[in-house]
């Protein structure tokens, strides 16, 4: 008697995985035909095994415990979503070059630095995280292609003028926090950011006594005020940078939590609340606010070289 076997490969392009009580991710050396997984609702830390999946064009990771974006390196994927997870950063996406939606809300992301190269980009949302300077979208200028952006419930929201700004920053945007944008809020963001420009230009240049080296003050002090979100940060490491000799970079104190990258006694000094109304008691302070919940970053004043972008005075 002989005996034939049949065995039919299933050529699998779609699996659904989610709400399950998965930790590790299986082999799936054998689903070289995938074309979309979800994996939602279940308790992975980190992305394996995917290496495999060449056609894997649709990933979901949504409502997991991924603190860091790895092993997604080479593939083909169009739409990533990574909402509700422990991301403080957005670094690993590099080579995925055809992503054109990419879904990261509900995380701790305070940059948009790590997007750059993603220019197939489209859809970008980034809602709940914690954006909260208006410059970062400098990050995303040269998306050409990128059309829709959230940024609902980040702290940024909170600038003054924030969804103006945003729309002259990155004027191919066509929706915004899930509005769309109109040609009228075009065109009055280019008016405003021109009013501005204006103004500062017009405002009086005062060069003030403490600016200059003296006997009593050989290290003077170079303070840049403006608004918030206005560059003054980027400015500052540009002079230190640029004019080593004659400036260097005075650490600030602030009651705020560090942000991601952030370090202790090099970007600010992070101090409580407690701390930080003892040194208002016990130290002037060259600039202080009273914020409703953080007090911002305060450079105090004493005779060191002050904590603040202090001028050295040129080396002779």
């Amino acid at each position: 008697m002989v005996v034939v076997v049949v065995v039919v490969l299933v050529v699998l392009q779609e699996v659904n995985f989610s709400h399950n009580q998965m930790t590790k991710m299986k082999e799936l050396a054998a689903y070289t035909s995938l074309r979309k997984l979800n994996l939602d609702y279940n308790g992975f830390t980190h992305i394996e095994g995917l290496q495999p999946c060449r056609s894997l064009g649709h990933l979901s990771l949504a409502h997991n415990k991924i603190s860091a974006i790895k092993g997604l390196e080479g593939l083909p994927l169009e739409h990533l979503c990574l909402r509700g997870n422990r991301l403080e950063a957005m670094e690993g996406l590099d080579s995925l070059r055809r992503l054109r939606v990419l879904d990261v809300s509900q995380n701790r992301i305070s940059s948009l630095s790590g997007l750059q190269n993603l220019h197939l980009l489209a859809s970008l949302h980034l809602d709940s995280n914690l954006i909260s300077e208006i410059t970062e979208a400098t990050l995303i200028h040269d998306l050409t292609l990128l059309s829709e952006l959230s940024l609902q419930k980040n702290p940024v929201q909170e600038q003054q003028d924030y969804r103006l700004a945003i729309i002259f920053l990155l004027q191919m945007l066509t929706r915004l926090d899930q509005e769309t944008v109109t040609v009228e809020e075009k065109v009055v963001a280019a008016r405003d950011h021109m009013t501005h420009l204006v103004y500062q230009m017009m405002q009086p240049q005062v060069l003030y006594d403490s600016t200059l080296p003296s006997l009593d003050t050989p290290y003077p002090m170079l303070v840049l005020t403006g608004p918030q979100a206005c560059g003054k940060r980027e400015l500052a490491h540009r002079l230190c940078q640029d004019f080593s000799d004659y400036f260097a970079y005075g650490t600030c104190h602030t009651t705020r939590g560090p942000y991601y990258g952030e370090e202790d006694g090099s970007d600010y000094h992070f101090v409580s609340e407690e701390e930080f109304l003892h040194m208002v008691h016990m130290v002037p302070l060259m600039h202080r606010e009273h914020p409703p919940t953080h007090h911002p970053p305060t450079p105090t004043h004493h005779s060191h070289p002050p904590p603040s972008l202090s001028a050295r005075g040129g080396r002779g």
